[in-house]
């Protein structure tokens, strides 16, 4: 059964959460042993969505104080 051949046992969410961690850390150490980075383009796009919700709210706010100082 596949979730022998992984290192834990149906069932076993503890074990699971274990052997991924493992599987995790064995993936960010043979690419640091590389010198190869893990592309990571999510990062951007929450980075983009972030700045351009703070735009819109610097917006909202110039909008407001120019309409109060009329």
């Amino acid at each position: 059964m596949a979730t022998q051949a992984l290192g834990y046992a149906p069932g076993d969410p503890i074990g699971l959460v274990e052997s991924c961690y493992r599987a995790i850390e064995w993936i960010l150490a043979t690419h640091t042993a590389k010198g190869v980075l893990i592309p990571r383009p999510w990062v951007d796009a929450i980075d983009r969505a972030i700045e351009a919700d703070q735009k819109a709210e610097v917006q909202a706010l110039e909008a407001s104080s120019a309409a109060r100082a009329r």
